[in-house]
C-alpha cells in the first residue's frame, strides 16, 4: 500500500464517530416511527391512550379509526334470527365474528367508506342524518384533535376514550330502541341519560 492511500488512525477514528453518530440518528427515528405504529388500543389503559396523545403518538381519529377496523374485522353475525331480535335464534357454526354492535356512530357517507351496511346506520328513520348538531364519532375525534392541536390541553378525563353504549342508555345522536325490534316514527331520543352526557363532557366518543 503506497504512503498516500493509508488510512491514519486519526481519519480511522472520525470515521467510526461519524458512522456511530448515524446510526445514533436512525435508531431513534426507527424508535419515533415504531412507537407509533406499535400503539394499538387493545388491551391498553386510558392513561396509557391518553399519554400517547399527549406525546402526539396518535390521535383521537387514529384511536377510532382503530376501533372501526377491529369492529370491521369482528363484528358481524354469528347468528340466525328469522324472526328478528325477538323472535327464534340459532347460531351460525363457525362464523368467525361476534355480533356485539348492533349501531355505529357514523353518518351514512362514512359509513359506507367504513363498508358497514344500513343496518348499521345510527338512524333508521333520518336516512339523510346532516343535521350539524349532531356529529358523529369521527366528527367528534376531530373537534378533540382540534382542541388539542390549539391548547395542548385534554378535554377531560375521558378525552380520546372510545365508548360503547347499551342500547337502554339514550343517546341524542344514535338510534335506540331499548332492544326491541319495533318500528318508531323518530328512533332518536330528545337527549342524551345523564350518564352519557356526562361522559361527553369528559371527552368521551360514543361509538
Amino acid at each position: 500500500m503506497s504512503r498516500s492511500s493509508r488510512i491514519r488512525p486519526h481519519d480511522l477514528l472520525v470515521l467510526v464517530q461519524i458512522a456511530l453518530l448515524i446510526l445514533s440518528f436512525a435508531g431513534d427515528a426507527l424508535a419515533r416511527s415504531t412507537s407509533v405504529k406499535r400503539f394499538m388500543v387493545e388491551e391498553t389503559t386510558i392513561a396509557a391512550l391518553q399519554g400517547a396523545i399527549l406525546k402526539r403518538q396518535i390521535t383521537a381519529t387514529g384511536i377510532v379509526e382503530q376501533y372501526l377496523r377491529r369492529i370491521k374485522a369482528y363484528n358481524g353475525t354469528c347468528v340466525d334470527q328469522p324472526e328478528g331480535i325477538l323472535g327464534r335464534v340459532t347460531t351460525i357454526p363457525d362464523a368467525g365474528q361476534v355480533n356485539a354492535l348492533m349501531t355505529l356512530n357514523l353518518r351514512p357517507a362514512s359509513r359506507v367508506a367504513w363498508g358497514f351496511d344500513e343496518r348499521k346506520a345510527r338512524s333508521m328513520t333520518d336516512p339523510i342524518d346532516d343535521d350539524p348538531s349532531m356529529p358523529d364519532a369521527l366528527e367528534t375525534a376531530a373537534t378533540l384533535d382540534a382542541y388539542f392541536a390549539r391548547t395542548g390541553k385534554l378535554v377531560g378525563p375521558l378525552h380520546g376514550v372510545v365508548i360503547a353504549l347499551k342500547d337502554q342508555y339514550d343517546s341524542f345522536d344514535m338510534r335506540t330502541t331499548q332492544g326491541a325490534d319495533a318500528f318508531f316514527a323518530d328512533d332518536r331520543p330528545p337527549d342524551d341519560a345523564t350518564f352519557v352526557a356526562r361522559m361527553r363532557e369528559a371527552g368521551a366518543i360514543i361509538i
